[in-house]
């Protein structure tokens, strides 16, 4: 049986929920009575803190031995499914994480060596299709910003298994309400770029509207992922 790491992020900004908290814990929900056959799920909630993120996702990794990860996360600037394709090495950011660190234009990985960006290592068009055949529009993002979404989406790669990341809108009315809000917000105030997907055809296709909307992708992404990934564990 392939185990399938799904992570997702705690409320910040002074927001208290966060929608890919809220979107797997609906996902989780549903699975209890249509579970993903051959495949079992692992959730971790992380801190969204570049420190203490990092160290959970390692921590969470070590523990789980997943054979794939998919990494969640919200933006307010997002108005549908973003599947990012890369993560670079920068934290800047524009308000403070959880733990009241604000980097501005440092790097994640220091070493001499370190790529100034990472891929992901799933692809991205198998998941945008996935998301638009349960008629939901998702688009392939190559910008995941500079916050904490970013930095786990660079060090994903790291982990030697198949991993994507997704970014999810945020679907609340309070997001003026917090400045810089989104955890893949650009620094410079921009919203993300990323080129459309040709399966997201707008005529059929819509924005996700609420948490049940997300849960729905989250599934249709988990199943891509669990049937496209070899078991690298025994047993």
């Amino acid at each position: 049986m392939k185990k399938i790491l799904l992570t997702c992020f705690e409320p910040f900004g002074g927001s208290p929920v966060n929608a890919s908290e809220q979107a797997l814990g609906e996902f989780c929900a549903r699975l209890r009575s249509s579970p993903i056959d051959g495949a079992e799920i692992a959730v971790e909630v992380l801190p969204v803190a570049f420190a203490a993120g990092t160290r959970a996702l390692a921590e969470a990794v070590s523990r789980h031995q997943p054979d794939a990860i998919v990494g969640f996360g919200e933006d307010t600037r997002r108005r549908y499914i973003n599947v990012e394709t890369r993560g670079i090495n920068q934290m800047h950011a524009r308000i403070a994480d959880n733990s009241g660190d604000k980097p501005r234009k440092m790097t994640i990985d220091a070493s001499p060596s370190a790529p100034g960006s990472r891929e992901l290592t799933f692809p991205a068009d198998p998941l945008v299709q996935a998301v638009g055949d349960a008629g939901l529009k998702a688009v392939v993002s190559t910008d995941a910003g500079s916050f904490v979404c970013n930095t786990l989406a660079y060090l994903l790669p790291e982990f030697g298994v198949p991993a994507a990341f997704i970014h999810l809108p945020a679907l609340r009315q309070d997001n003026r309400d917090i400045p810089g809000a989104g955890s893949g917000s650009r620094p410079d105030g921009q919203a993300p770029r990323g080129p459309a997907h040709p399966h997201s055809d707008p005529g059929r296709l819509r924005a996700p509207a609420t948490i049940g909307d997300l849960a729905t992708a989250v599934a249709a992404i988990v199943a891509v992922v669990a049937a496209d990934t070899p078991p690298t564990r025994s047993g």
